[in-house]
């Protein structure tokens, strides 16, 4: 085998493990920037009260290269929305007097982070990248 067929074999087992780190890592920093607040998104993380909706959301990898961070608590999209929902399938279009009282977190996370997306991607790029 010559060194050029050497190095082709190589990349075709790192690239496949790359892209499968840069996933894992992409999927970790959705959840934390979700749950906890992320400076790379600027989402502001979940406002804890009794810790119930940020204990809820969690990640699952459905299948190579596709996963999924959600939650099923019930009120998690009116704290998202800041208090007011558009109609919707889960809230059902309710819209609630919500007072965030917690000193941490703030609605929009989800949206912040999802608006994010491409800083997430590039971090983490950075991150599985070294050489």
């Amino acid at each position: 085998m010559s060194n050029w067929e050497a190095k082709i074999a190589e990349m075709n087992v790192k690239i496949p493990r790359r892209l499968n780190d840069i996933h894992i890592n992409c999927t970790e920093q959705v959840l934390d920037g979700i749950k906890r607040g992320s400076p790379t998104t600027g989402a502001p993380g979940q406002p804890v009260d009794t810790g119930n909706l940020i204990n809820s959301w969690d990640s699952k990898f459905i299948k190579r290269l596709l996963s999924r961070v959600s939650t099923n608590v019930e009120y998690a999209e009116i704290v998202e929305e800041g208090g007011f929902t558009a109609a919707s399938s889960r809230s059902g279009g309710m819209s609630a007097n919500w007072t965030q009282r917690s000193k941490v977190g703030g609605p929009h996370s989800v949206k912040l982070t999802r608006s994010g997306w491409q800083r997430i991607v590039d971090k983490a790029v950075k991150e599985v990248v070294r050489d």
